[in-house]
């Protein structure tokens, strides 16, 4: 239960701008043993607190940790393309980004932010190509509200109560 209440906790700090306390928990934990989806999930936190802090460099050695934990782990290679994005590094961003969206898709965990990152970059670009991506984010972040209204609703969870995680 700890674990569970630490996660929350280090989510509500990101969430509210506390990156270095959000980031101290997320070391703490990941310094323990944590079970295989959830060590990913934390360093990957770890990682956007420190995009967050615009610490760069160490962003990157946490996302080489990752890699080399779960080289199929499509965050890794996103948080690549957000860091190569801010520092205007636009075609390895894109490379980043496209990376994620194949590894994504070969997992069938395709999600929005990919693909809006993808048109972020290719408008920049003035690549006309962009809207293609937008489309698709689109449309992935409709599917995805309705798989959560849809286990909300067969598990008897009031939604509204999430409205403000939700956007």
């Amino acid at each position: 239960m700890v674990l569970k209440e630490l996660m929350e906790l280090a989510e509500q700090y990101l969430q509210n701008g506390k990156f270095e306390e959000s980031l101290s928990i997320l070391n703490k934990l990941s310094s323990g043993e944590l079970e295989e989806g959830l060590k990913e999930v934390v360093f990957s936190l770890r990682i956007e607190c420190l995009i967050c802090l615009k610490e760069y460099g160490r962003a990157e050695n946490r996302i080489k940790e990752l890699i080399c934990q779960n080289k199929d782990y499509p965050m890794s290679y996103f948080h690549r393309a957000v860091i190569s994005f801010k520092e205007n590094r636009l075609d390895d961003a894109l490379e980043h980004t496209e990376e994620s969206i194949r590894i994504a898709e070969k997992a069938d965990m395709r999600h929005p932010q990919y693909y809006q990152m993808k048109a972020n970059i290719l408008k920049k670009l003035g690549n006309d190509s962009y809207k293609k991506s937008e489309e698709i984010a689109v449309k992935l972040a409709k599917e995805n509200f309705k798989k959560i209204q849809e286990f909300a609703d067969e598990n008897g969870i009031d939604i509204d109560e999430f409205e403000g995680l939700m956007k």
